[in-house]
């Protein structure tokens, strides 16, 4: 039995109908949550759906694949960014958590990073949900590491700081 993966919906933080959004987005300070923004609410699927919050609602059960895309830069030169990425459905941690550490070169300098999870969700997970979330170690320095959207010096669309697309096994 032939079975793909169907684009259920990409959220980002491009989205022009969505005004609180943010050009950039993280945490206020070293050690603190931010649950990230993606795009306005999409409904459209009967499977599974996103509110303005980011918060990932399972309507039915299957696998699903999710992508993650951010782009994070830090402010200064030769500060280090040590960032740390969860999925978290309110009470766990769903999966590992994915690290990035690196040096800022300059404040234009951004890191693209992409996280790949495939979950199942059963019967018993269904109208559960999850949001992802970004924190800023303090193994870091300067309390550094932001997302950005990117703004093309041209006519093409902006590369937004935070991406999410999730499709669904059938």
């Amino acid at each position: 039995v032939d079975q793909n993966f169907i684009e259920q919906f990409t959220s980002s933080s491009n989205d022009s109908q969505v005004g609180t959004i943010p050009a950039n987005q993280g945490p206020a300070t070293s050690n603190t949550v931010h649950q990230i923004i993606f795009g306005q609410e999409d409904i459209t699927s009967s499977n599974v759906k996103i509110d303005a919050t980011g918060k990932v609602t399972w309507l039915t059960p299957g696998t699903y694949y999710i992508t993650q895309e951010y782009y994070l830069g830090g402010t200064n030169a030769a500060n280090i960014m040590f960032t740390l990425f969860r999925t978290y459905d309110g009470t766990n941690q769903i999966g590992p958590t994915h690290i990035h550490k690196g040096v800022v070169q300059s404040t234009n300098d951004l890191h693209r990073i992409v996280i790949n999870q495939m979950i199942d969700i059963t019967n018993d997970q269904v109208n559960s949900y999850h949001v992802y979330q970004m924190i800023r170690d303090s193994g870091g320095s300067a309390n550094d590491g932001t997302l950005y959207k990117v703004t093309n010096n041209n006519t093409w669309t902006a590369t937004p700081n935070a991406q999410l697309t999730i499709s669904k096994l059938i």
